[in-house]
């Protein structure tokens, strides 16, 4: 997991917040953007307590966000991983797991991958994220683009977006789009599908055919 601090808008980060946690629509959205190496925000499931988002800023402090509002960190030394702290409050971050201590406990926290990424997403502008393996890719849709990361990340195509039509049969949604002399059909269906290296289980389906050739992979929703 990477933990570079980087700048985010408070108003923004709350309103990605509601999204993270409670699956709700309806958050502002800004101009898309592409998907970045790393996610540039952190979901975390915690063990007890609700899960909570961690968001970085230039100068070392670190916003952390839950269902009771939310703390400003600042950076403090630490002989492993990276620590932050608020009066009462410490946040210790090692790889993928953190402990958050506060005056009412201690609560043990692991990055939950998936949500850090649709956070991220739908801070960019996309609506629906999408993964597939061998070779791996990653697609984004939203409401102005079509974004599809290809081998593992070294190659991104960029499509316009136009609304989707009905798939045959009506089992789904179609995205057709072409530039620079390239052609993208998305088709996305509400089923369930599970990754066939993680095995993690999605609720949507997607096949994408790239100039004649045929990917296929799981996604979801971002909100």
């Amino acid at each position: 997991m990477r933990v570079d601090p980087k700048r985010w808008g408070r108003a923004a980060a709350l309103a990605l917040l509601g999204l993270a946690l409670c699956g709700c629509a309806g958050a502002p959205r800004t101009a898309q953007a592409p998907p970045g190496p790393e996610p540039r925000a952190v979901a975390w499931d915690c063990t007890p307590g609700p899960g909570l988002l961690t968001t970085f800023a230039d100068d070392g402090s670190m916003l952390l966000e839950g269902p009771d509002g939310s703390v400003l960190f600042q950076v403090a030394v630490s002989a492993s991983g990276a620590r932050y702290v608020a009066p009462g409050r410490q946040f210790w971050i090692k790889g993928q797991e953190a402990r958050y201590e506060t005056g009412g406990g201690e609560a043990l926290c692991r990055e939950n991958r998936r949500g850090s990424w649709a956070v991220d997403a739908r801070r960019r502008g996309a609506t629906l994220r999408a993964t597939g393996n061998e070779p791996g890719w990653v697609l984004e849709i939203g409401p102005e683009r079509l974004f599809l990361l290809l081998d593992y990340g070294a190659t991104l195509l960029e499509f316009p977006a136009a609304p989707p039509g009905a798939a045959e049969g009506g089992a789904g949604r179609v995205w057709r789009s072409r530039s620079g002399g390239r052609s993208l059909e998305v088709l996305v269906e509400r089923r369930p599908c599970t990754d066939d290296m993680s095995g993690e289980a999605f609720d949507h389906a997607v096949r994408l055919v790239l100039d004649g050739a045929v990917l296929r992979g799981c996604g979801g929703e971002t909100w």
